[in-house]
This record gives structure tokens, C-alpha cells and sequence, in this order.
């Protein structure tokens, strides 16, 4: 379901179940709603538990939901790693290359040592 389609629910007097408290905890997490979406929703929710009253369950659910991580996946990154963070402060090439590979579109996923400097 929708963001629209979840605050249209909360607006006209519904209760959130499981399966939509998911959904919206995966949007929150994944930043696919504004701040002021969020916010505009809570407000709803607490406009419609003045009217009809608080549901336990949908809070300690919500709270449970986003609480739980979303999960990654590392398949299709490109890992580059560098050998620099010697004594003889080689510079770590990897760094920069890292920035170029990244700024082409592909994932990269980056591991460091202690700054040469």
C-alpha cells in the first residue's frame, strides 16, 4: 500500500495492521517519505486516537517495526581496496578511485585504515 493509501486510512478513522505498519516502517527507513509526510501522519493518528481512542497494538507493533533493520545486500557492490596507512605514508589510491567508480553509478564499498596524514 501507498503512503497516500496509508494516511487516507489513518484520516478517516482506520487502525493500522501489521502488514501496513511494516510497509510504512520500510518507506520511513527508506527515506521515501518527507519529514513533513511523517509528521502529517502522526499528527492524524493522535487526531484520531482523541476521537476514538488508542490501539496498544498498533503502537507496540509500529515500534516493533521500526525497530527492526532494514536488511542490505552487498551483491553488485564493487569492493576496492587500497594497501595505503603504511609506515612510509603511500598514498591509498583506492580512495580516489573509489570516488571515480562511484560517481560512474557503481555501488562500491570501501574499507580504510587510519588516515595516512
Amino acid at each position: 500500500m501507498s503512503f497516500e493509501g496509508l494516511a487516507d486510512k489513518v484520516m478517516n478513522g482506520g487502525y493500522l495492521g501489521s502488514l501496513e505498519l511494516q510497509e510504512l516502517a520500510k518507506l520511513i527507513q527508506n527515506t521515501a517519505i518527507s519529514d513533513n509526510q511523517f509528521i502529517a501522519l502522526l499528527t492524524a493518528m493522535q487526531t484520531r486516537d482523541e476521537i476514538k481512542g488508542r490501539s496498544i497494538d498498533e503502537y507496540t507493533t509500529f515500534i516493533e517495526c521500526l525497530r527492526k533493520r532494514p536488511s542490505y545486500s552487498i551483491l553488485g557492490n564493487l569492493c576496492n581496496s587500497g594497501t595505503g596507512g603504511d609506515k612510509v605514508k603511500t598514498l591509498n589510491i583506492s580512495t580516489p578511485a573509489s570516488i571515480v567508480i562511484a560517481s560512474a553509478g557503481i555501488p562500491v564499498l570501501k574499507t580504510s585504515s587510519k588516515a595516512i596524514f
